[in-house]
């Protein structure tokens, strides 16, 4: 069993894990798809945190269930990278 300690560094960890990837993730969309990194993050923040979302992340068709405008930028992006294939 995890001591207090261990699942504390364990959220920590998770977060600052989470915050990066996101920064990453952010930093790309805006160098290939000039869109403004600071929007960016917050409509992935958003995502994330959207209960709806959740309920049916995985699907195959998830991009799809996502509202073009409560998330322009990443609805943008993804059309754009789905018209690669």
């Amino acid at each position: 069993m995890n001591s207090i300690p261990d699942l504390v560094t364990s959220a920590k960890l998770k977060r600052l894990l989470s915050f990066y990837l996101i920064q990453n993730l952010s930093q790309t969309i805006e160098q290939h798809f000039s869109e403004s990194r600071r929007e960016t993050e917050l409509e992935i923040v958003t995502l994330q945190n959207d209960l709806c979302l959740k309920s049916v992340a995985g699907k195959e068709h998830f991009w799809c269930l996502v509202s073009k405008q409560k998330y322009p930028i990443l609805g943008n992006v993804t059309l754009k990278i789905s018209a690669l294939n």
